[in-house]
């Protein structure tokens, strides 16, 4: 049976339910779901899983070390008792958190998130609600870089800050903007006042150039509900009561009129609202009610048919009004966080992009040329991935689309259908202008090094004892 994957109704929280087989066949189905699909579900329903592979499992885990920099962490219900001996075999048995089902998943994670009761606050005349939502891994994170650095939308994840557009550097310095993101989508204003914004299917396939950003990371750690109509500098000011001292990071959503609209800004220790430099998007809205979640917020703002990029009035009065608030002593360095590319040879930025978009597992990369008659752009690519610790050796070919095309057909058509998990191992695929790029693993899980050796061979070349540990 191949693998089957469903968003599963019924259930109080989004579930993923897996079945079939995850192998060497069917992993690279998974990734691509994944892929598509970003944020996936935090809950996934093995129940009817029959098999995971190594090659399964390697997906399971580049997955999970992705959601575990957002803060966040997947839970597996259902586990039947192979793959569950196949976990105890690689030491992840308390890796993931497990249910025995989908139900029970769904009930310990509402448990979990289960905000404490709402007190009363009034500030400056108006009453609010306040909820601590006992979040720990509210942050802030800051990036201030050197040059314009490509960052894609699910590294920006919820961010304001300035950088440029264009697919390269030097037409991305020509025409500077004020961004806002809210995961998948890039919402920008250019010094003429004009804005514009980018929905992207796929948020890790989205860059934008980016001199200076902040991210607001995890869960909020408050979040403050206005119980009449106020301005935008009201609400902000009773979000900051009682946190003058700390970093701010706050999300208001409110309603103007028949449009939604959505600001994002950062504090910094002090600041006052009317100092700091907002930016919204505004959309088509019949409904009055306040958004039950962030998620729910941020889902909203990337199916919205059209979105409208303002500079936001304090003053404006703005109903239903709420705000999603993180606090931060300090924000953590996001400079750390971007792949390093080591390339002695030097490569485009097209290729630069690609390698960010196929290799965004990693902490770095570096970048070998392949000679010997190949017919696209070869490195062999040593990494290492969040934790610092090495990968396993892979390749990186960057071409035409039409090459990476008819190469990845010839994959599906004549390898993998037959050679299964001892071939090489498509990991991922990425487009940038008039290029594309295709990752993959060396024939020999140790790379271009690796050699075939026979049982018999390792029994009379070594000590028994060093076999077999």
């Amino acid at each position: 049976m191949t693998l089957e994957l469903t968003l599963a109704n019924g259930f109080s929280l989004p579930v993923l339910s897996l079945r079939g087989k995850l192998d060497g066949a069917s992993a690279p189905l998974l990734s691509q779901w994944l892929e598509q699909h970003a944020p996936a579900p935090s809950i996934w329903d093995l129940t009817a899983l029959d098999y995971v592979s190594s090659a399964g499992l390697r997906v399971l885990l580049t997955h999970e070390k992705r959601v575990r920099a957002t803060g966040r962490a997947t839970t597996l219900a259902g586990v039947r008792a192979s793959v569950r001996d196949l976990l105890s075999i690689s030491g992840l048995t308390n890796f993931w958190p497990q249910a025995p089902d989908a139900a029970a998943a769904c009930a310990a994670l509402a448990t979990a998130a289960a905000p404490a009761a709402a007190s009363a606050l009034v500030h400056e005349g108006h009453r609010f609600q306040r909820t601590e939502t006992r979040s720990a891994d509210a942050a802030l994170v800051r990036w201030q870089l050197d040059q314009l650095t490509p960052l894609s939308l699910r590294e920006l994840g919820v961010a304001v800050g300035r950088g440029g557009l264009g697919g390269t550097r030097d037409e991305a310095s020509a025409q500077p903007m004020l961004f806002l993101a809210t995961g998948n989508v890039l919402a920008m204003q250019f010094a003429d006042g004009t804005g514009d914004y980018l929905q992207a299917a796929v948020p890790q396939a989205a860059f934008a150039h980016i001199a200076f950003a902040t991210a607001l990371s995890g869960s909020p750690s408050a979040i403050v509900r206005a119980e009449a109509a106020v301005t935008m500098a009201a609400l902000a000011a009773a979000a900051a009561v009682d946190h003058t001292s700390e970093w701010l990071g706050i999300v208001v959503h409110g309603r103007i009129g028949n449009a939604a609209r959505a600001a994002i800004a950062v504090l910094a220790p002090g600041e006052s609202a009317a100092k700091a430099s907002w930016l919204a998007v505004e959309w088509p809205s019949l409904g009055t009610a306040q958004p039950p979640s962030l998620e729910a917020l941020l889902q909203a703002i990337g199916t919205a048919e059209e979105l409208r990029v303002v500079q936001p009035e304090l003053t404006e009065n703005i109903a239903s009004a709420i705000a999603f608030v993180w606090h931060a002593t300090q924000p953590i360095a996001g400079n750390d966080r971007i792949l390093r590319i080591e390339s002695p040879a030097g490569i485009s930025e097209e290729a630069e992009i690609i390698a960010r978009t196929i290799y965004s597992d990693c902490s770095s990369i570096r970048l070998s040329p392949l000679t010997g008659g190949f017919s696209a752009a070869t490195y062999s690519v040593e990494s290492r991935d969040r934790q610092g610790r090495r990968l396993i050796p892979t390749v990186l070919k960057i071409s035409s689309h039409a090459f990476i095309d008819r190469e990845e057909q010839a994959y599906h058509d004549y390898v993998r259908k037959f050679i299964l998990n001892n071939s090489t191992v498509i990991m991922g695929r990425a487009n940038r202008g008039e290029s594309a790029g295709l990752r993959y693993n060396f024939l020999g899980i140790t790379g271009p090094g690796s050699k075939l050796r026979s049982l018999d061979d390792i029994y009379q070349q070594q000590p028994i004892d060093e076999t077999l540990r």
